[in-house]
C-alpha cells in the first residue's frame, strides 16, 4: 500500500509539470501571438517596407548651408572619438559648421579640460537617467538636441539643415548632394528595427493616440538630415516618447538599449515628417555591408574578421594626453584600416598642436 501511494504521488506530480509547461508554452505563444498582430488598421497601415532612394540632387545645396551636431559624454572615450569626427569633417567638408553637445554634469564641468577640442556647448548629463535612477545614456542625444533649441533660438541660426550624428561616426564626403526638403528629413536605412516597431508604435499609440495617423514608420537610423524647423518641432517629441517607452517595463526591456532610436522614428512621424531613406549614407561593418562610395562610417563595439580585432572599447580612458595610437597592423579589412588611420591622424594632429609627444 505504501509503494502505491508513493507511485500514485509521483504521477500526480509528473501531470502537474506537463500541465505547467504546457501553459508556460501556451502564454509564450500568445505574447509572441499578440506582439506579431497587424490587425489594428491605423498601425498595420505603419509597417510598410522602407524604400530606398538614393538620388541626388543635380545642384546640390550650399555646402556652408549645414549644423552638424556631434553628441557625446565629457569623458575620455568619448573625447578622442569626437576629436577624430571633428578632424574628419573639417577635411572633407570644410564649410560645414559643427558643434558638440556635450552631456556634463555641473560638478564636472570646472574639472574638465577638453571642452575646446572640438566647439562644443555642455547639455545635462542624463547618463543616469533624472527619473528612473538607471543607466541609459542614449537618452543624452534627444535631452541634448531640445537643449541646444531652447539655448538656441531658430533665428539665431544661420544655417537651414541640422545634421545630427554620433560621436563614433567618420564623415567621408559631403552630404549637401543628398536630397532633404523641408518636411521630408534623410536617414540612414537601419536593417534592424522592423522586429520591435510594432510594438513601438503600439505602444506610443497607446499613450497618445493622435501621433502617426498617416505616416509610415522607417527603419532608420543615423545620421539624420533635417530642416532646423523640423528639427525643432520633433525634438521635445524624441525626450517624451524615449521616457514613455522607458516608462513601460516591457518595452523597456523588451527593446532594450535603442529605444532612443525607435523614439526618433516615433517623434518624427508625430510631427508630420516623412523620411527619405538612403542605403549609402552610412556604413556600420559589420553589421552592414560596406560600399565604397557610402558616406560615413560609424565603428560599432568590435570589428573583427579571421581571427583580426579592433575594439573601440579597449580606449575608455583619456588617450589624449598620452602617446597611444590604434593599431593599423591587426585590422580585419580595408574599411576598418580607414577608420583607424583617421582617428590617429586626428590624434597626432592634436597632439603636435598641443606639444604632445606623439
Amino acid at each position: 500500500m505504501y509503494h502505491i501511494i508513493i507511485i500514485l504521488t509521483i504521477l500526480f506530480l509528473f501531470f502537474i509539470l506537463i500541465c505547467s509547461t504546457k501553459t508556460v508554452e501556451n502564454l509564450e505563444t500568445s505574447k509572441k501571438s499578440k506582439e506579431e498582430k497587424t490587425d489594428a488598421p491605423h498601425l498595420t497601415n505603419m509597417l510598410k517596407p522602407t524604400v530606398v532612394d538614393n538620388s541626388i540632387y543635380d545642384v546640390p545645396n550650399s555646402p556652408d548651408d549645414y549644423l552638424i551636431l556631434i553628441t557625446a559624454t565629457c569623458s575620455g572615450y568619448m573625447d578622442w572619438q569626437s576629436l577624430a569626427a571633428y578632424e574628419k569633417i573639417k577635411k572633407v567638408w570644410p564649410e560645414a559648421s559643427v558643434i558638440r553637445l556635450l552631456h556634463c554634469s555641473v560638478e564636472n564641468r570646472d574639472k574638465y579640460k577638453y571642452k575646446h577640442i572640438v566647439p562644443s556647448v555642455y547639455t545635462t548629463d542624463c547618463s543616469v537617467h533624472p527619473r528612473y535612477k538607471d543607466d541609459y545614456p542614449p537618452l543624452n542625444r534627444p535631452v541634448a538636441v531640445q537643449e541646444f533649441f531652447d539655448q538656441h533660438p531658430i533665428d539665431t541660426i544661420k544655417q537651414n539643415w541640422i545634421i545630427i550624428m554620433d560621436s563614433d561616426t567618420l564623415l567621408r564626403k559631403r552630404l549637401n548632394y543628398f536630397p532633404v526638403y523641408k518636411g521630408r528629413p534623410v536617414a540612414q536605412l537601419a536593417s534592424i528595427l522592423m522586429d520591435k516597431m510594432y510594438t513601438a508604435a503600439e505602444h506610443t499609440v497607446s499613450q497618445d493616440p493622435e501621433v502617426i495617423k498617416t505616416l509610415p514608420l522607417y527603419d532608420i537610423g543615423s545620421p539624420y538630415i533635417l530642416h532646423k524647423e523640423d528639427a525643432v518641432k520633433m525634438a521635445p517629441l524624441w525626450v517624451k516618447y524615449t521616457n514613455d517607452l522607458r516608462e513601460n517595463k516591457y518595452t523597456k526591456d523588451y527593446i532594450g538599449w535603442i529605444v532612443e532610436m525607435y523614439s526618433y522614428i516615433m517623434a518624427c512621424a508625430g510631427a508630420g515628417l516623412d523620411h527619405i531613406v538612403r542605403n549609402d549614407l552610412q556604413s556600420r561593418w559589420p553589421y552592414t555591408d560596406t560600399k565604397e562610395d557610402v558616406a560615413s562610417y560609424h565603428y560599432d563595439l568590435d570589428q573583427e574578421k579571421d581571427g583580426h580585432k579592433w575594439s573601440k572599447r579597449s580606449y575608455m580612458t583619456d588617450i589624449l594626453d598620452s602617446d597611444v595610437l590604434m593599431d593599423t597592423n591587426n585590422c580585419p579589412n580595408e574599411h576598418v584600416k580607414e577608420i583607424l588611420t583617421s582617428i590617429n591622424d586626428a590624434l597626432i594632429k592634436w597632439r603636435k598642436e598641443n606639444k604632445k609627444t606623439v
